[in-house]
């Protein structure tokens, strides 16, 4: 029977991934593209932003991902949406793909009074905390900060962030806040969690032991549910999560082999289930009631990894991977809508290196369909009921092709004709 169910799974992925992809008809795109008439952050007019209204009714999270972190276009209309959103549709939590209590951080100095753009270097990790391009969008958040009705900035990474803070400065923070809750003798109770989380470093370079590891599970445990218990107190609950991430990291990287990730698809997804658990506690309990962006990747957010197929030959890398936006639209449904973006070619810009030229998209993706009508940026609605079921081919995970059900692995697309690469700041 075991090897049956295999047999009829293997028959089934072959029908899914081998079939021929779709081209959509130039009236299709005439008809449903719409243009967009400017990425800049500063644009005053919004009409061409009028159709999210129709768009994101009903909706109380957008998700706003990116093919990559070097996307420095993207970065800039991604700042124009969420200053839309903020302006005209209500929503003021932003969220990162940064640390949870990092960017916590980050909003309780501005709250107390930084003003300088180097705060989110507290927090955001530096391919975003250090893109020129982004600029735009803190310079924003600060001077929103001083109104009565700030965007408020948080994170949902279960990883450490920011650039600024040691691994010292770390275990200093954090003991000084159980230390604040529990008294000076904390560690007493919790002596495995205090010996790994003082030297985080060696445990990467020497993992845990398994009875090592059973007891510093059991300390976390314990010790989050004594934050729990702290009513009224949304700080002790982040932090909370923060030592639940904290163990889910170890967890990932001394157990996952970082050299090809693909071997261990059910390790890497420890850090999408967690971001997904840290963005539901945003929602549902930090900030309870309000309306949510995300800021992230597309193929974090997307939805239903296990529906991108191969595309010239060439397998969709990482089909095993379960995104945290899987996660997210099972438990939110319409009031979740990912708007992915993608382009048909241009500049991808690197904090490690020279920016390098992304090729021109191959024949028969919607990029190069879209790049057909001239548009240098357009938007196109995945929720449209003519593209159920339809296999197309886009550059929107790592801008690369790769063939998907797009329509029912996010709500939206919005296209760059030519990308422009991130710059980065001293």
């Amino acid at each position: 029977m075991r090897i049956l169910c295999i047999s009829i799974f293997a028959i089934l992925r072959f029908s899914v991934f081998a079939q021929d992809y779709d081209t959509l008809s130039i009236q299709f795109l005439k008809k449903n593209l719409v243009p967009i008439e400017s990425i800049e952050p500063d644009q005053e007019m919004t009409t061409d932003l009028m159709f999210l209204n129709q768009e994101l009714e009903g909706v109380e999270i957008v998700l706003l991902g990116e093919q990559g972190h070097g996307d420095g276009s993207t970065f800039l209309v991604k700042t124009r949406v969420i200053k839309f959103l903020h302006e005209q549709q209500g929503f003021n939590v932003l969220a990162f793909e940064s640390g949870l209590a990092d960017c916590y951080r980050v909003w309780e100095a501005i709250q107390n009074g930084a003003d300088s753009l180097g705060v989110f270097d507290l927090g955001i990790f530096p391919v975003w905390a250090k893109s020129r391009q982004v600029q735009p969008l803190f310079e924003y958040i600060l001077e929103q900060s001083k109104t009565d009705y700030p965007l408020i900035l948080a994170g949902f990474d279960m990883q450490p962030t920011g650039s600024l803070l040691s691994p010292l400065d770390r275990y200093d923070e954090i003991n000084e806040f159980l230390s604040l809750n529990f008294g000076n003798n904390w560690s007493d109770s919790y002596p495995q969690f205090h010996s790994v989380y003082e030297n985080i470093p060696r445990v990467f370079q020497s993992p845990l032991s398994k009875e090592e590891d059973q007891i510093l599970r059991q300390e976390i445990k314990s010790l989050t549910a004594e934050l729990m218990a702290i009513e009224g107190n949304v700080k002790s609950q982040v932090m909370a999560r923060y030592l639940e991430n904290l163990y889910a990291t170890i967890t990932l990287f001394s157990k996952a082999d970082l050299q090809d990730p693909s071997n261990t698809p059910h390790i890497f997804n420890i850090r999408d289930k967690s971001m997904a658990e840290n963005f539901t506690l945003l929602k549902e309990e930090v900030y309870s009631g309000e309306k949510i962006i995300a800021w992230g990747a597309n193929s974090h957010f997307g939805y239903g990894r296990a529906l991108l197929g191969s595309f010239e030959g060439m397998e969709a890398p990482q089909q095993a991977m379960i995104p945290a936006g899987q996660y997210l639209k099972i438990d939110f449904q319409d009031r979740l809508y990912t708007l992915a973006f993608t382009s048909a070619g241009g500049m991808y810009g690197s904090m490690n290196a020279e920016p390098f030229d992304l090729g021109l998209s191959k024949q028969g993706s919607l990029e190069r369909q879209i790049q057909k009508l001239g548009h240098n940026y357009a938007f196109l609605s995945l929720r449209n009921k003519e593209l159920l079921g339809k296999r197309l081919v886009t550059r929107a995970y790592g801008h690369s092709e790769m063939s998907g059900v797009w329509s029912l692995m996010a709500d939206g697309l919005f296209f760059i004709n030519s990308m422009g690469a991130s710059e980065f700041i001293d």
